[in-house]
Parts: C-alpha cells; structure tokens; sequence
C-alpha cells in the first residue's frame, strides 16, 4: 500500500517495496482498500528485501516494528532511512467488514505519513495559491484553453499551484457549494506534463475538500476521462449533480461540447 501511494504522487519515483517475511501474494482487502481511493495495485507481488540487499537507494523506510528490528543491513549504499510504525492490518482476525475496516485505516495513515514524507524530502512545492501566483496561473490556463472570463474575481480561496523553481508549473481549483464541490481548472505546463503532477494536484484537492467536510466532488471532462478515473471518479449522469453545481454558467456550457460528468464520492 505505502509504495501504491508513493507511486500515485509522482510517477517518476522509483521504488521498491519488499518485506522480511513476505507473504505468498498481496492481502486481497489491501487491494480492495487501494481500489477505493483509485489505487491499483492487483498486480503487485510480494518480494523479499534480501532481492535488495546490495543495491543503492536515496531512502530506506520501515513501515511497521517487524521490519524495523528484522530489516538486514543492506550491502549496498542507503542515503537516509526513516521508520512510521503502523500496525499490521492482515494480522487483525473479526468479521469481513472488520478487517476491511482495518486496512482502510493504515490504508489513510500510510497516505497522511507519506504524503507529507514526499512534500518535505522528495516532491515539487504544493502550496496554497498566493496573489502573486494569478498572473502565471492565469498564462497558464489561457495556453491550456481552460481561462475562464470570471478567473481573476474566483482566484483565491480553494486553488493549489504546483512551484518548479519559484514558478508555478501547474494549478488546481475547487469551488465549494455547501457539502458539495466542483473540481475545475486542473492544468499542468507541457514541459512538465507526464511527471504525475496532475495527479498531485487533484490528491492534494481531494484531500483539502475532505478536510473541509465535502462530501462529493464533481466535475466535467471533455478530454480527461481516462485521467480522472485512474484517481478515483466515475462517471455519473448529469442530473446525478447537486442543483447547485449543475446550474452554474461554466458547468451548463459542458452540456454543448459533450463532456462527461464525473464524481468523487468522499463519504
């Protein structure tokens, strides 16, 4: 799971996962917990760390006590190492929901202790949308074709940039409506496309509206389908959307260039 997450915020990581003891095949309730938030990792196959004993990494990190104390000291180089304890789910014994459940919580502490683990050592600057950042932003939607007349008076409050040498290479928005929200302007620069930004940008608004006690998040794609759900939407029918999201000006206009609609379910 730890390494699904890490793979889900920057595609050009290279990981490896293995454990001291490792299991047969992947827990069938982590790929299911996994699934839940857009995660595949079906095809994973359990490894054994002794598979990397004398190879080179920038970080070693532990994830649970055993392989804290059992983890053998690798030939190879290790730049830095660090430890987050979480319990072991597969060894929780109760109903079939009780052991879902089990996964599903260190499945959100692995991505809360990652998360930030990725921000602060390994990852692009993800921050809050500052009034300096309108004008590059702004370039950056009218090259993508997504400006919209309104942008400079709905610029603040619910936009991310991604920063790539003090520049803000890519943006993200959502609009709150009550329980609800909308997902909008999702844009990367082209020189900085296919390095898993997007999808830092729309994990890191996922988790800014669920911190903020939205329950769904919407949107509507002409062009990014396949995109979004790899992240976790689906397709919904149109009259599915909250009448408060689906009457505004920008979301009518989809209607007239046959874009999908889509949602992210939060609780």
């Amino acid at each position: 799971m730890a390494e699904g997450w890490l793979r889900s915020f920057d595609s050009e990581l290279e990981i490896r996962s293995a454990g001291t003891e490792p299991a047969a095949s992947v827990h069938a309730a982590a790929v299911a917990a996994m699934a839940e938030v857009g995660i595949d990792i079906s095809s994973a196959t359990p490894t054994s760390v002794s598979q990397f004993i004398d190879q080179d990494f920038d970080w070693l990190i532990t994830v649970c006590e055993q392989a804290r104390t059992a983890c053998p000291a690798l030939a190879g180089s290790v730049a830095q190492r660090i430890h987050f304890g979480f319990d072991d789910p597969a060894a929780v014994h109760g109903t079939p929901e009780q052991v879902r459940q089990a996964f599903r919580r260190v499945r959100d502490q692995i991505r809360i202790q990652l998360q930030r683990f990725y921000r602060e050592k390994l990852g692009p600057l993800l921050r809050d949308a500052l009034p300096q950042d309108l004008q590059p932003v702004r370039a950056l939607l009218q090259v993508c074709g997504l400006l919209e007349n309104d942008f400079e008076r709905q610029f603040g409050p619910g936009w991310t940039v991604v920063i790539r040498g003090d520049v803000p290479v890519g943006a993200a928005c959502i609009d709150t409506y009550g329980r609800f929200g909308l997902l909008r302007s999702v844009v990367v620069a082209g020189a900085h496309q296919r390095r898993g930004l997007g999808q830092l940008l729309v994990r890191n608004r996922i988790d800014w509206a669920r911190e903020r006690g939205i329950d769904s998040l919407f949107l509507a794609t002409a062009t990014a389908v396949d995109f979004f759900a790899r992240n976790g939407f689906r397709e919904v029918p149109r009259l599915a959307v909250p009448i408060e999201i689906r009457t505004l000006p920008k979301f009518e206009g989809s209607e007239t260039d046959n874009s999908t609609v889509m949602e992210f379910r939060i609780r």
